[in-house]
């Protein structure tokens, strides 16, 4: 059980928790500009500047120890947050913490 008061939009991505053999990932998806979407590369880019991180064909990559965030955005309008981890509690911690992030970002920045 992670030690957090999980809100209801945390609890819905967490539910969807993937295992493929290799690795366990998590995906988050909403609506999003371009603008928005650069906006908030350069924010979690901050958030998270202990980690090594690289951009590759325009998706921001954050490396944790055994796993990885990425953040893309599809179509032009489907912002994408997957994390994969080998431990199942890292996945979901990483993925709250990002989504927190996220969610501060937004109220910031709208």
């Amino acid at each position: 059980m992670l030690p957090y008061n999980l809100s209801t939009q945390e609890e819905n991505v967490l539910s969807d928790l993937y295992y493929n053999d290799i690795h366990f990932s998590i995906t988050f998806k909403e609506k999003s500009t371009n603008y928005f979407y650069k906006e908030l590369k350069i924010w979690l880019s901050g958030e998270f500047d202990l980690y090594f991180q690289e951009t590759d064909r325009d998706a921001l990559k954050i490396y944790f120890p055994n796993g990885l965030i990425t953040v893309l955005l599809e179509d032009n309008e489907n912002l994408k947050i997957i994390s994969k981890n080998k431990m199942k509690l890292q996945c979901k911690k990483i993925m709250i913490e990002v989504l927190r992030s996220y969610n501060r970002f937004k109220i910031i920045k709208l």
